[in-house]
């Protein structure tokens, strides 16, 4: 077998879950699960964090799939139906749905209403999904003609950027439009916990995602050393010749590469941990193959930690100009995926 894996260590998602319970033990949890569990692996994620409040999920498909595992908390679809075939079906398995435009809510009106709660999105400035304020209060009357059982959702577009007050007129034009109405809230993603001005009293309702899988890494993405080459002065490695070795050096053969989710762009950007040492990737980051310059310490078969506990998936997210979740989401299947169980 190929010697590549990633490792899941499932205690410490639930542990992250549980320090979120303890930060905001007056407000419940929905434990964001979609995209997979965010490449961890839906299913045994949702496992692990049986003691939230509810899941959420991006699509039907990962909403059954829980159910067919056995998951019986509640569920919320963010992005709602995508069809009034798929409201009906919904409305069977009693979901709650997100409705974010009005055709969403025609469909449930046509159905004779919902089985699970509702939940209006309020566009509050991200554009991207939600209705506008101008219109919210005659959807909100609209919906109520359904059923008593509402609640309402907005998303922030720039909850992780301390300096923008973006984040509060957001949260602002959620308080504004929602005076004098008694209803049921969500609004707080994983940034918004952590800035300092979040309005608790905003959100009855958590939605954590990233911090779940990364305020303790719980994904360790590992390969191993499979040759060892030795090169002079002059003499350059990989496609491109785009890396030349200015003395006699050690090339370490390691196997990842981009077709398991490694980034293309890590050579000459990034390091790697081998034997608790750090060592640089250098030349181009091949599908299958990654070459790192080494010293007289490292042999092949050693273990080489591409991120996790000593190198930051968000570190080597910031030196290929993306983001964590991007990464963890983009391992691939052909990797391994070894769940440490809780």
């Amino acid at each position: 077998m190929r010697p590549i894996w990633v490792d899941i260590h499932l205690d410490r998602l639930r542990d992250n879950l549980q320090s979120i319970q303890k930060a905001y033990p007056e407000q419940s949890i929905f434990s964001v699960v979609k995209a997979n569990g965010y490449g961890h692996g839906i299913t045994q994620c949702a496992k692990a964090l049986a003691i939230t409040d509810g899941f959420a999920v991006s699509s039907f498909e990962e909403a059954m799939c829980l159910r067919e595992v056995g998951v019986s908390n509640p569920i919320i679809l963010l992005e709602g139906a995508f069809s009034e075939q798929e409201q009906r079906r919904i409305k069977q398995q009693g979901f709650d749905c997100v409705v974010h435009r009005i055709e969403q809510l025609e469909w449930i009106e046509a159905l004779g209403g919902h089985s699970g709660r509702i939940w209006l999105k309020l566009n509050t400035g991200m554009n991207r999904l939600g209705l506008l304020p101008s219109e919210f209060a005659e959807v909100y009357e609209r919906a109520q003609a359904l059923t008593s059982n509402i609640a309402v959702m907005t998303h922030f577009a720039t909850a992780d950027e301390l300096e923008s007050s973006f984040f509060l007129e957001q949260q602002a034009c959620f308080k504004q439009t929602l005076k004098n109405m008694s209803v049921t809230t969500s609004t707080a993603n994983s940034a918004a916990l952590k800035h300092p001005e979040f309005d608790v009293n905003l959100s009855d309702w958590l939605r954590p995602g990233i911090s779940l899988y990364t305020d303790t890494p719980v994904m360790q993405f590992c390969a191993e050393v499979i040759s060892i080459q030795t090169l002079g002065e002059g003499d350059t490695v990989g496609y491109g010749q785009s890396w030349t070795a200015s003395e006699t050096t050690r090339i370490a053969v390691v196997s990842a590469g981009y077709g398991d989710g490694y980034p293309r762009l890590a050579g000459g950007r990034c390091e790697v941990s081998i034997q608790d040492r750090r060592y640089p990737v250098v030349g181009r980051v091949s599908m299958d193959m990654l070459t790192v310059e080494i010293d007289d310490q490292i042999q092949v078969g050693d273990t080489v930690e591409l991120w996790g506990e000593h190198i930051s998936v968000e570190e080597i997210a910031a030196q290929v100009q993306t983001i964590s979740y991007e990464l963890l989401c983009g391992v691939t299947e052909r990797v391994q995926r070894r769940y440490k169980k809780i």
